[in-house]
């Protein structure tokens, strides 16, 4: 998502792209974390994505991926 197009200016928040979470399964690992339907993810390890905003899903995906449980 292209964050200038879809959300309006939040203070604080430089991030260009963000993958707007729609869904998220009871007891998933991300919902115990604390990631709710609505909450907007724009960074990967704390950095700020900075590619294309079509790019950053795949991205995202992959870096999840990467990680085991608990990490």
């Amino acid at each position: 998502m292209d964050l200038a197009k879809e959300v309006p200016a939040v203070k604080g928040v430089t991030a260009k792209a963000g993958i707007r979470v729609v869904d998220l399964p009871a007891g998933s690992p991300a919902g115990k974390c604390g990631v709710r339907v609505g909450d907007i993810i724009v960074g990967i390890d704390g950095k700020d994505w900075e590619g294309k905003a079509e790019d950053f899903a795949g991205a995202y995906r992959a870096a999840v991926a990467a990680r085991k449980p608990g990490d």
